[in-house]
């Protein structure tokens, strides 16, 4: 009877470690298999980064071409150039001092304004029938005449704004990055500005790029916002124009649109953040999950039992290699997510699964499941 019942109890232990080698088993591999889901999000991360400042560059260049063609539709400048031939030919830096004048318009004098309600009604002038003269109470002044206003160009302080955003290095670098053609016009576009400013600023000598500046094939060095304020209107002009981005229909650079990825059939986050976001909150149950059944496996009579996968993966040296690499994957997954997203959130979900990841580590070693590594 004794024998029976220790058989039983056996069978039962057996067939428990059995349950828990299978639950360990596949909670490991689906942490694998979001693990690899999200190492496949890094590459649209640092393409999404990139996209991002190539958006602004063409953003910054489309603002000064609407700002130098406003400026040909102002009937101030233009009446300014009608009377100085020479305003194309100064520079920026003299165009930001200029001061347009402006009179506001005045009826004319032979015709009466309607008179508000409540206001004394004109009457015509008894010296002249054909003078409106207004009736004013004693003591209200009345209306001002030959006002002028002084207003500044405002498109050409608009243009001063936006170039220096476009001697940004990093902004110019990284937007050449994104694609094979705008590598080639932005690289035409530094190149004509560079040509322009050493036009206006005689005597200047650009030095070559650093060791820092030619590590990368992409470096684009800054000119200097005081260089620039030399360039003359019709060099603006030129350079605004020059390799102008188009924006067609199905290029969407510098924002994500529609589906980025989809992870599971049937689940399909609209954005690329809300892909990576749920990823590591499940990544996170999941490890956790194998976490519990670690524990489990760990408090059981035999560890690591015969025939399980922790028994495998201690039979040498090179199997413990490779369970400890896929036991750290999760964590090193997720870094790679947060480094090439820089949010936030998803660093702080990185360092929970890391902190998962630790105490799965622990577990085991507790119970010197990587002592064959360690051993000298």
């Amino acid at each position: 009877m004794n024998e029976l019942v220790r058989r039983d109890e056996g069978d039962q232990t057996t067939k428990l470690d059995a349950a828990i080698a299978n639950a360990w088993t596949r909670s490991g591999t689906f942490a694998l298999l979001l693990s690899s889901v999200l190492v496949s999000l890094v590459p649209y991360w640092s393409q999404g980064r990139k996209d991002a400042y190539l958006g602004r560059y063409i953003a910054i260049r489309l603002n000064v071409a609407v700002a130098i063609d406003q400026l040909d539709d102002d009937s101030l400048w233009q009446k300014y150039k009608s009377s100085n031939e020479a305003a194309e030919s100064m520079s920026m830096e003299e165009l930001l001092k200029v001061q347009l004048g402006t009179t506001p318009s005045t009826p004319n004098a032979n015709e009466a304004p309607p008179a508000p309600s409540g206001l004394p009604e004109t009457t015509p002038s008894t010296s002249n029938p054909n003078k409106v003269q207004q009736n004013l109470p004693a003591g209200v002044p009345g209306a001002p005449t030959g006002l002028h206003f002084i207003a500044p160009i405002d498109e050409i302080h608009e243009v001063a704004k936006l170039l220096p955003k476009l001697d940004d290095a990093e902004l110019l670098s990284i937007s050449r990055k994104a694609s094979d053609f705008y590598n080639y016009s932005i690289y035409r576009w530094a190149l004509k500005r560079l040509r322009l400013v050493a036009q206006a600023n005689p005597g200047i000598v650009f030095m070559g790029s650093t060791d820092e500046q030619a590590a990368s094939e992409y470096a684009v060095p800054p000119v200097g916002y005081e260089l620039l304020k030399k360039l003359t209107l019709r060099d603006i002009r030129e350079l605004a124009h020059f390799e102008l981005p188009k924006i067609q229909e199905d290029v969407k650079p510098g924002g994500q649109h529609g589906q980025d990825i989809e992870i599971i059939p049937g689940l399909r986050p609209r954005n690329l953040y809300m892909a990576s976001l749920f990823a590591e909150v499940l990544l996170l149950y999941v490890v956790m999950y194998f976490y519990a059944f670690t524990r489990e496996a760990i408090l059981s009579g035999a560890f690591p039992g015969r025939g399980t996968l922790l028994s495998a993966f201690s039979s040498s040296r090179l199997t413990l290699v490779v369970f400890l690499v896929a036991l750290c994957t999760p964590a090193l997954a997720c870094w790679g997510v947060a480094a090439a997203s820089r949010k936030l959130s998803l660093t702080a979900l990185s360092a929970f699964n890391s902190f998962a990841v630790g105490i799965v580590y622990v577990a085991l070693q507790r119970k010197s499941y990587f002592k064959r590594l360690w051993r000298r």
